[in-house]
């Protein structure tokens, strides 16, 4: 997780070559976008390699002081996140500019998706296969976490109110 005595004031700097920090990283932010929460964070990587987290709060600057512009460009709330039903997990994914809704019922995804909300080696298998192809893991060094959010209740568009 995050320093313990990190507030929304604190400057957090996490580095990509600690796979198991960054991974746990990774699931914070992830939880903390969910619930609307920011955190000041940097990060010496290289803004590809991480593309995928483009739908987490964007970082204030990542490999030499480069600014994440793409990233803040990108972001939205809402862009990637799942729903929970019984037996099923739908995931919305918007990162693309198209919305693409992925169901999960397969029994083993289903647990390999749950087991990897908390960062964790990957196994091979059908299950880590389908879950690559939907994107919805960060893999890094053997391990990975998973990358929707759980949103408790939806949003409305301002224009419905």
């Amino acid at each position: 997780m995050l320093p313990a005595q990190t507030t929304p004031g604190t400057l957090v700097h996490v580095d990509v070559n600690h796979t198991d920090e960054f991974l746990t990283f990774v699931r914070a932010l992830r939880d903390m976008t969910a619930r609307g929460e920011s955190v000041r964070w940097t990060c010496d990587a290289a803004p590809a390699m991480l593309a995928q987290l483009y739908h987490l709060a964007p970082p204030l600057y990542l490999e030499s002081g480069l600014q994440p512009t793409a990233w803040r460009a990108q972001h939205r709330h809402c862009q990637f996140y799942y729903r929970r039903g019984p037996g099923f997990v739908v995931i919305y994914d918007g990162r693309s500019g198209s919305d693409i809704e992925t169901v999960l019922d397969d029994p083993d995804q289903l647990a390999l998706f749950e087991r990897l909300h908390r960062p964790g080696v990957v196994p091979p298998g059908t299950a880590t296969s389908a879950l690559r192809a939907a994107g919805v893991l960060f893999e890094l060094g053997g391990k990975a976490v998973t990358l929707p959010y759980r949103l408790a209740r939806l949003t409305l568009p301002t224009e419905l109110l």
